[in-house]
């Protein structure tokens, strides 16, 4: 079945207020779409691994606008290399809080098999440490209390976000 093509100017302005209305549909949807982006982004802490080489420093910074807290990295195993591969423990410190847009140095504590490596020979490690690959997962809660859980994948000196959901 095809249609005549429009002949008189009362049915081109049909056309032309049809194909209007067409946009105007599509453009509330996507204002819709953003709209709902926007809220999520304000009930949604997002945190993010940032690695230094400068200072040889992990850092979790909140690139949202609402507050996270109670966050709870877990344990990882890395392998460093020194000329041969060695795995170390790496246990984090929990954060209390961290505000939008703040950036806070992790602490840690490295472990050799059961072993914690004191104070002086940790340089060496953390600067190994900023450049190794590996993968964080992060347990925390926005201000009202809904918990989320994160997988930051870290390589080199890169780190993404490669899931974050509500548990």
């Amino acid at each position: 079945m095809s249609f005549p093509a429009p002949s008189t100017n009362q049915e081109w302005m049909i056309l032309g207020l049809g194909c209007g209305f067409a946009l105007a549909v599509i453009e509330i949807i996507r204002l819709r779409i953003v709209l709902h982006r926007q809220k999520q982004r304000m009930v949604i802490p997002v945190i993010e691994l940032e690695p230094s080489l400068a200072d040889t420093e992990l850092y979790l910074s909140n690139n949202s606008a609402c507050y996270a807290k109670a966050i709870t990295p877990e344990d990882i195993q890395v392998t460093l290399d020194y000329g041969f591969k060695k795995t170390f423990r790496v246990r984090f410190s929990p954060i209390e809080k961290l505000a939008p847009q703040e950036k806070v140095p992790l602490t840690y504590t490295i472990f050799d098999g059961e072993f914690r490596i004191e104070a002086d020979n940790l340089n060496p490690l953390k600067a190994q440490l900023a450049v190794a690959s590996f993968t964080l997962r992060l347990s925390y809660t926005n201000m009202e209390n809904i918990r989320y859980r994160s997988v930051i994948v870290k390589n080199k000196d890169k780190a993404s976000i490669q899931e974050l959901k509500t548990s």
